[in-house]
C-alpha cells in the first residue's frame, strides 16, 4: 500500500487540480489521493472522506484551492468540512 500523506478534495470542480498539485512547492503532496467533489452531495462527500480517513488516519485533509504555490492557505469552506469530520471516529 502506498503511503498517503494527504487526502485532497477537489472542491473547485476544476480539472486542473493535478497541475496545481504538481506545480506546488509543497514536496509531500506527491503522496496523495484526490477526491473529486463534483456531483457528490455534501453528505456523500463526508461519507467518502470518513471512509478514507479510516484507511489513512494520519493523512491531512486539504482542499485543492488551499494549495498556494509554496504553502497551504486554509479556507473557511474546507475548515467547515474538517470540523464536521472531527465528529466522526477514525476507527
Amino acid at each position: 500500500m502506498k503511503p498517503v500523506k494527504f487526502i485532497l478534495v477537489n472542491e473547485t470542480g476544476s480539472e486542473k487540480a493535478v497541475r496545481a498539485i504538481r506545480g506546488s512547492g509543497v514536496s509531500d503532496l506527491r503522496h496523495h489521493i484526490i477526491v473529486n467533489s463534483r456531483g457528490l452531495s455534501h453528505g456523500a462527500l463526508i461519507d467518502k472522506l470518513v471512509s478514507l480517513r479510516r484507511q489513512y488516519p494520519n493523512a491531512k485533509i486539504l482542499g485543492v484551492g488551499e494549495i498556494d504555490g509554496e504553502g497551504i492557505r486554509a479556507q473557511e469552506g474546507m475548515n467547515l468540512v474538517r470540523r464536521e469530520l472531527s465528529l466522526f471516529p477514525t476507527s
